[in-house]
């Protein structure tokens, strides 16, 4: 496992992923990335903390993610340094 230190924003936004799984308040999306205009695939979680403390207000949707587009394997380095065993993992 990599020795990598998440920051506390990190550490959060993962936690509150978690929970939003446990909970039944993740969902997968369509958007448009504001930057380029491309459809995207978000992972957001119905966040009821981010509309207020108000029970009847809707709530806030908090995108947390991107789905990876195309092979992971071929998009990005492995991350423990063992390219032999990701390599691996990516084919068919």
């Amino acid at each position: 496992m990599i020795n990598y230190e998440l920051t506390e924003e990190q550490k959060a936004m993962f936690n509150s992923l978690g929970q939003a799984f446990m909970s039944h308040r993740a969902y997968i999306v369509k958007s448009k990335r504001r930057s380029d205009g491309e459809e995207v695939v978000l992972i957001c979680i119905l966040n009821p903390d981010g509309m207020g403390e108000d029970e009847d207000m809707i709530m806030g949707v908090l995108p947390v993610a991107v789905l990876i587009e195309d092979n992971p394997f071929e998009l990005y380095e492995d991350p423990t340094g063992d390219e032999n065993e990701w390599s691996s993992n990516g084919k068919e």
